[in-house]
């Protein structure tokens, strides 16, 4: 019989906490624009005449930006009980470390959808002779961990003394950590060039791999990890 009060009371713990994580905002309605983008080449393409490895790069465009977006959404609902001085839009001073940040997020969702630029899916009776970007692709993604990172040190900015600046500095920190494989398979791409499917298949399973650690990582010891 107990069991019941114990679930309504963690259900108006839930009420009262803040919003869910998945509670929509203006910037969810910008990452809707890459992902529009994507499934329109995707609907216009022939999927028989795309290939493996543009299939494997679709994969790291769509890990990218939909990680990106739970990520997002878990570290609003991990700061809801502690001071951090970002608040709602509306009351964001033009001049302020509050609009840089948001500034910041923008900008990275316009990189989500430069990423999608450089996918290789023909239409009908067009053939895909060319591989994915990788270089583009691989730069493109070290550039999302380089903006992460600013956003990241911008928060630990935001957080100041309170109980949010902890958890703020060990996601830059995580940020800062990924950062390095991040540089390193963009180096490795520039110097060898892949030139067959197989290697390049191989490359944006790594990437995806990459995507979900660092994810995995922010959840565990970053800015997204639950209270103590």
């Amino acid at each position: 019989m107990s069991a019941v009060p114990q679930q309504e009371s963690r259900r108006k713990r839930r009420r009262v906490s803040g919003p869910a994580i998945d509670q929509l905002s203006f910037l969810d309605l910008l990452y809707a624009v890459p992902v529009g983008d994507l499934a329109t080449r995707v609907s216009t393409a022939t999927p028989a005449q795309v290939s493996s490895a543009d299939w494997s790069a679709l994969a790291v465009i769509m890990a990218t930006i939909v990680f990106s977006w739970i990520g997002l959404h878990k570290d609003r609902a991990a700061r809801l009980d502690k001071s951090h001085r970002r608040g709602p839009i509306g009351d964001t001073k033009f001049w302020s470390l509050e609009f840089v940040q948001f500034l910041i997020e923008i900008v990275i969702v316009g990189v989500y959808f430069s990423m999608g630029l450089y996918l290789n899916l023909p239409a009908e009776n067009k053939k895909a002779t060319e591989l994915p970007a990788e270089d583009w692709l691989t730069g493109l993604l070290l550039l999302i961990f380089i903006l992460y990172l600013a956003w990241d040190l911008i928060d630990t900015r935001l957080a100041r003394s309170g109980p949010w600046r902890e958890p703020a500095w060990d996601g830059a920190v995580v940020t800062m950590k990924s950062l390095i494989p991040a540089a390193a398979i963009f180096i490795i791409v520039l110097i060898t060039k892949p030139q067959t499917p197989v290697p390049v298949i191989i490359l944006n399973a790594w990437l995806v791999i990459l995507l979900y650690a660092y994810r995995f990582a922010q959840d565990t010891w970053g800015n997204c990890r639950p209270e103590d």
